[in-house]
């Protein structure tokens, strides 16, 4: 039942998703391909954990972690009568890392040498085909260029959120220079799409890079203080507002930010228990997007900012926490651990602080899998994966 096939499958999905580029209307169908995708999938991995054929599959202390958050959002909305289909819509987002990863993980038993050769050669060859898919719309973006907003939201595709796990596609390859030329393939192809996250994490990459090969323990620290960003994020938005120089997307930002600062203070105990899944806030102001009002919204561009609205304080704390201590192991075990370490960290502390991570985007929920896949492969069969 547990074939490469369903790597395929998988493949094709994240390829179907991303060969459209971001407008609102793809942005909504990605949304329910998402929802249909989580369906698929848990129709395909329930069977053998009903019938005991597979080991433990919850033994991953993040997929553990938001699998009880899951449970805790649908019945917590239940209680408070959230609007149903809202809810259900959201939990399905919300499972998506789960299922995709519990997908991968009875694809490829981890410890299955064979199937692990496989399933990066796959994830090289699936990184290639997204890199060269974005290639073609570049020169007609370019040509067309009138402003970074406009060019990111109709020539850049969802798909190349995947271009980050490059690092640990060619990180097994023999030849140094292949895995030069590589790298300097995909960081070109990530700067070209103008987006300062991407940018921002060819930065990081490089620095962890450079760090790694000085001092280790200063590499570690380093990856460690990713978890700073949620802070950074907020002072940062607080900065470029005061000081006029915000743009419309930073707008939009600090919008949800000072939204749900007004929520707290008008309901103090929601910072605590949270609204759950199914609630949507109120903003201070209507939010435009893409030439439409929106005066309340079910997500935001911060992860943790989204958890402390739908779970609370206590809950978003046990997240924060528990990644800190996993990536601080993480990355400590082999070379292949600390480059897992530091995209898990990166999408975790700093694309969840500025753009939202899977609760915004639905081709990260697929990201996290791979990411939180990789990272079990890391911790579970450290010496075949040892660089």
């Amino acid at each position: 039942m547990y074939t490469s096939k369903l790597l395929v499958l998988l493949t094709l999905f994240v390829l179907f998703l991303g060969v459209s580029p971001y407008p609102q209307i793809h942005f909504q169908l990605g949304f329910y391909l998402l929802t249909l995708a989580v369906g698929v999938s848990l129709l395909i991995v329930i069977p053998p954990v009903m019938l005991k054929k597979r080991v433990t599959l919850f033994n991953h202390p993040l997929v553990n972690i938001l699998l009880l958050l899951n449970l805790l959002g649908i019945i917590g909305a239940l209680l408070t009568g959230n609007n149903i289909s809202r809810v259900i819509k959201e939990a399905a987002i919300f499972m998506a890392p789960v299922a995709f990863y519990l997908l991968l993980i009875n694809t490829f038993p981890l410890q299955r040498n064979e199937s692990q050769k496989v399933f990066f050669k796959v994830l090289l060859i699936t990184l290639l085909i997204l890199c060269f898919l974005q290639l073609l719309y570049y020169p007609v973006g370019y040509l067309n260029f009138s402003s970074r907003y406009e060019f990111r939201h109709h020539y850049v595709l969802f798909s190349t959120v995947f271009l980050l796990l490059f690092p640990l596609s060619i990180l097994k390859l023999e030849k140094k220079i292949i895995r030069f030329c590589l790298a300097m393939l995909f960081s070109s192809v990530i700067i070209l799409t103008l987006s300062r996250d991407f940018q921002l994490y060819i930065f990081l990459i490089l620095v962890a890079y450079l760090l790694y090969r000085s001092s280790k323990k200063v590499s570690y620290f380093y990856i460690t203080c990713f978890c700073l960003f949620p802070f950074i994020y907020i002072s940062l938005a607080t900065y470029m507002y005061q000081s006029g120089s915000i743009d419309k997307s930073s707008m939009w930002r600090f919008i949800e930010l000072l939204s749900y600062a007004n929520h707290i203070m008008t309901e103090p105990s929601r910072l605590i228990t949270g609204d759950f899944f199914g609630s949507y806030l109120k903003t201070i102001e209507p939010i435009i997007i893409f030439g439409e009002a929106i005066d309340e919204i079910p997500r935001f561009h911060n992860f943790w900012l989204y958890l402390m609205f739908k779970f609370g304080l206590i809950c978003t704390l046990v997240v924060y926490v528990s990644a800190i201590f996993y990536i601080n192991k993480l990355i400590k075990k082999s070379l292949f651990g600390y480059y897992t370490g530091f995209i898990l960290a990166y999408m975790l502390f700093v694309n969840g602080s500025f753009w939202g991570s899977f609760t915004q985007i639905p081709a990260v929920a697929i990201l996290l899998a791979f990411i939180l896949y990789i990272s079990k492969k890391v911790t579970k069969d450290e010496r075949s994966l040892h660089n």
